[in-house]
């Protein structure tokens, strides 16, 4: 679609950040039963920590596509929304206000070595992180854009509990 045909569809939009957590792992204890039992679990996994999506599909952007004070976020040559460089910077100081530690890297690795002490034995584990974001939409209530980032949060949630 032509710039002036999206200028004109519709010239008010509004942005929201929206919050979720999301499972990046899921174990179960296959020593839950018996004297021993695992103790701990090694979490070790790769997370996409920022990307942008158009219209449901993943999207190129960053600072090479940014032009005239635009960024662009486009998917194949076909479809693409162009965002004020202002309001992208200030998408990313309101996430590093909450937290978040931009690294400039789109994936990260989590390693953690959890152990459960007390004599409980887990039965399910999961590993979640805080997902943000912002959400660009039309005021007609169409969807146009969003960008995800991992934020610096997560939480490890054994389900208990075999004590001994």
């Amino acid at each position: 679609m032509e710039l002036k045909d999206q200028m004109e569809r519709s010239v008010f939009y509004t942005l929201t950040l929206e919050q979720r957590w999301e499972k990046i792992l899921s174990m179960k204890n296959s020593s839950v039963f018996g004297s021993k039992g695992n103790d701990g679990v090694l979490v070790d996994v790769v997370v996409e920590t920022e990307f942008a999506m158009v219209g449901g599909k993943e999207a190129d952007w960053g600072e090479g596509n940014c032009v005239d004070g635009v960024v662009w976020f486009s998917v194949g040559r076909e479809v693409s929304v162009g965002l004020n460089l202002v309001i992208v910077e200030r998408m990313k100081w309101e996430q590093e206000r909450g937290g978040w530690l931009g690294r400039n890297k789109r994936q990260d690795r989590i390693i953690r070595d959890e152990k459960f002490e007390g004599g409980i034995k887990w039965e399910n584990f999961g590993c979640y992180v805080l997902v943000e974001s912002f959400v660009l939409k039309r005021m007609d209530g169409s969807f146009e854009a969003a960008t995800r980032r991992i934020a610096d949060e997560i939480a490890l949630l054994p389900r208990c509990c075999i004590p001994d």
